[in-house]
């Protein structure tokens, strides 16, 4: 052993330099990165940081030895070059990990493996960073190593003294000793946890863990899972096995710019979206004969507009189109909301058009229903629709519809708000969702408009559809009301000085169960681009969804206004098809009103309900069978899932590096943990209060509450039996709208799912609540679990993490 501990310490000189170098390393860490995202103080990450550095280079120091020690007599040459070149890539690494972490506040970990190297180009946008003082610094760098080194073995004796020898050896028994204590863990805060390590250190942990654990296996999806979905699906012409299969860059035209003049300002227009509750293709336009045509204002804008009567929706409920119109991302799995996971990074208008626009969401509907105001909030919406005046307020409580406020008076509360405001330094984009057309259908004046959808039915030919429609006539009567208050909304817009520099887009979130023509009604919508820039109207046959409409306006206002926006983005769908004739060579994946994945349209072929159906240029769908074709799309199906997983659950929608130059980076550090245990709870008890968590000192942060719990299922769809989570702001022996400031969120599979054992599951929510006037008074908020008749079943343990936004 004597020859072996000459040898390690014959490398004295090469490991002194190396810990130097990786003390410089820290030091640089620990100057630049901003410390008021974490709770630990400089100095003491400064000092927990230089003792991992330490216990880190003894430990190499071993094991190169180790691993050099048995070539070195035969080929001593072989093994000092070894050493040397071993250490050199080490301190490389080092250097590009840190570099990375502090550029993310995120480090590196096992995920390396899943990158190409043209992948982690991508992600770190290496192409943009390495430049000739970058070159010029590695260089000095590696002299500095070989002169630091021939320096030391100059001044340190090739064998040391007793007292020496002693310090080396106590310093290796101390580093493993104590190394148990030396891993700085900190559950609260991962940040700050990262920080402090070695950050080659940390990622061969990470990956020492992540080759050895079998669950990560099986929970983690790779590009190669779903190879064989067709392309199509995620927009694209060829398979993709890129790390992000979803990026593409930026068409060098657009589509829309042909048909549209410029503004009379030369500055980029207003924009305007309109999505109509339950708006069928059926009830607007060329295809309204078969209702009667009760909404005559839409049809006279159908023919003055950019009119796609084939447009779809990619989901049966509302849950859908907001991401969809917004941001054009997949559809989420397993019967989750996009709104209320734990959000992927993503892109949407809102947060890439908020340095130009001013941007306000308006909605009738409480804005915590499937985590609107979340939604709203990660994208940074200057303005949503929280207040309203007392004369709107008023009339909503006198129509009494439990969603919320009607329709003319939501137009009506934007117009107000639009004149008491100051815009001009930037141009107004303002999205509406409407709710009056929503099932139980309670509208203003419903008996008038009633008698007006009646009038209008009775003119339909064909008898028996039109005694169909009659028996509805006073639900079908609320869209003769959303007619006429987008008709006095339109004739509001005209009297406003932009109104001629405006482009609004109209659309439905889905189809409604009112005009169930045929069985892909549900997914048929009609999309109308109106403005009085527009050179002259159009009707366009081809297949589009709300999926196209990001890339479209984006593409739009970069080309023709030069706004700076990425050259790259993440969208699923592509711009909508303007040209003449008919083209269905289109993919899409649509979620069912029981929020599955398990329809689908692929060119010109409909898959609905098990069935499949060809359809021609009016989207009339014909039923024929083909096994072949059906084993065909229930493997779409089964690959578009994984891609879902992959893309959304495991945050492979975008690089960082590209989502982090266009949007604000929330690190989040959890606060908040409370464990229970529900004990066996009366059958009759409908509310299960869980947890109590003081407010105080949550006010002043953007939240997001976690709600993680274990149980034992069979089959993925026990999970529908077990009972849903209610956040209110007061106790409540019922979710009442005036205690309730969540209701009904649902829970989504932690990992992927594992029949007959125990799945971890998660509750998630994303909120401000200084945006929240209802808890400016409030103490607390209050954890229940609500049992319903459909949901009985209760979770035996429940954990609630609240987590805040430090930055």
């Amino acid at each position: 052993m004597k020859g072996f501990g000459l040898f390690l310490l014959s490398f004295r000189p090469l490991m002194l330099v190396f810990f130097i170098l990786l003390f410089g390393v820290r030091c640089y860490e620990v100057t630049q990165f901003d410390f008021q995202l974490i709770a630990i103080s400089p100095i003491s990450t400064l000092l927990i940081g230089v003792f991992q550095d330490a216990w880190f280079t003894l430990l190499l120091w071993l094991i190169l030895s180790l691993l050099s020690f048995p070539v070195q007599k035969r080929y001593p040459q072989l093994a000092n070059r070894f050493f040397f070149v071993s250490l050199v890539t080490i301190v490389l690494f080092q250097i590009g990990f840190s570099y990375y972490f502090l550029l993310m506040n995120q480090p590196v970990d096992e995920s390396l493996f899943f990158f190409s190297f043209q992948e982690l180009s991508l992600i770190i946008g290496l192409t943009n960073r390495i430049n000739m003082p970058i070159i010029l610094l590695f260089i000095v760098l590696f002299y500095a190593f070989i002169g630091g080194v021939r320096f030391l073995r100059k001044k340190l004796p090739y064998i040391p003294t007793n007292t020496g020898l002693i310090s080396y050896v106590a310093s290796f028994v101390l580093a493993f000793v104590f190394s148990p204590n030396l891993n700085y863990k900190d559950e609260n805060d991962k940040t700050a946890e990262a920080l402090v390590s070695n950050k080659v250190a940390y990622f061969v942990a990470h990956s020492i863990t992540y080759f050895l654990s079998d669950d990560f296996k099986q929970s983690s999806v790779k590009t190669a899972d779903f190879e064989e979905l067709s392309p199509a699906f995620y927009g694209k012409r060829s398979v993709c096995d890129d790390q992000y299969p979803l990026m593409r860059p930026m068409p060098k035209t657009s589509q829309l710019a042909p048909f549209f003049k410029r503004t009379s300002t030369n500055k980029q227009p207003d924009v305007v979206f309109v999505i109509v509750e339950s708006l069928s293709t059926e009830l607007v336009g060329k295809y309204a004969e078969k209702t009667g045509h009760l909404m005559p204002f839409l049809d006279s804008l159908s023919k003055q507009a950019l009119y796609f009567p084939n447009a779809l929706s990619t989901a049966q409920r509302t849950h859908n189109v907001l991401p969809a119109m917004l941001a054009s991302v997949p559809n989420v799995i397993d019967g989750a909301v996009f709104q209320q996971i734990d959000y992927p990074d993503h892109f949407s208008l809102f947060n890439l058009l908020r340095s130009s626009y001013h941007t306000r969401f308006y909605c009738g509907v409480l804005l915590e229903y499937i985590n609107m105001r979340g939604f709203m909030n990660y994208h940074q919406v200057a303005q949503l629709s929280d207040k309203w005046h007392p004369s709107i307020k008023a009339h909503s409580d006198l129509v009494d519809s439990p969603w919320g406020i009607p329709d003319n008076d939501l137009f009506r509360q934007a117009a107000m708000d639009f004149r008491t405001s100051n815009y001009a330094s930037k141009s107004r984009f303002d999205v509406f969702l409407t709710i009056s057309t929503h099932d139980p259908y309670i509208y203003p004046n419903k008996g008038y408009y009633t008698e007006k959808a009646v009038q209008k039915i009775n003119h339909i030919a064909h008898p028996e559809l039109r005694a169909k429609l009659l028996s509805k006539a006073a639900d079908l009567g609320s869209f003769s009301y959303t007619d006429d208050a987008l008709k006095a909304f339109f004739e509001r817009e005209k009297k406003s000085t932009n109104y001629k520099n405006t482009i609004y887009v109209i659309t439905g979130d889905h189809g409604s169960e009112l005009c169930t023509i045929d069985p892909v009604s549900n997914y048929k919508v009609p999309l109308l681009i109106i403005s009085p820039l527009l050179k002259s109207p159009k009707t366009s046959l081809n297949i589009v969804s709300h999926l196209d409409i990001p890339p479209t306006i984006l593409s739009f206002l970069k080309q023709e206004y030069n706004l700076s926006v990425p050259s790259d983005v993440p969208f699923i769908g592509k711009e909508l098809d303007v040209r003449s004739g008919f083209h269905q060579q289109r993919s899409f994946v649509f979620t069912t009103s029981q929020l599955k994945t398990t329809d689908l349209y692929e060119n010109g072929t409909f898959f609905v309900g098990n069935n499949c159906y060809q359809i021609d240029k009016l989207l009339k769908p014909t039923r024929f069978y083909s096994n072949k074709l059906k084993r065909h799309f229930k493997k779409q199906l089964a690959y578009y899932q994984r891609f879902s997983r992959y893309t959304i659950n495991q945050n492979k929608i975008i690089p960082p590096f590209n989502f982090n130059r266009y949007s604000d980076q929330k690190i989040w550090k959890s606060y908040v943990a409370k464990a229970q245990t529900i004990t066996n709870e009366k059958p009759a008890k409908k509310m299960v209060l869980f947890s109590q968590i003081p407010l105080a000192e949550l006010k002043e942060n953007e939240l997001k509450i976690e709600v993680k719990s274990a149980v034992f299922l069979q089959k993925a769809a026990d999970l529908d039996d077990f009972s849903d989570v209610v956040i209110a702001h007061q106790q409540t022996t019922w979710p009442k709208k005036a205690a309730v400031l969540y209701k009904a969120l649902r829970p989504v599979l932690v990992r992927k799912f594992k029949p007959n054992a125990l799945n971890e599951v998660v509750f998630t929510v994303q909120f401000d609540p200084r945006l929240i006037e209802k808890l400016n008074n409030k103490k607390y908020l209050f954890f229940y679990l609500h049992r319903s008749k459909a949901r009985k079943k209760l979770f035996s343990h429940v954990e609630t993490i609240i987590s805040i936004n430090k930055k």
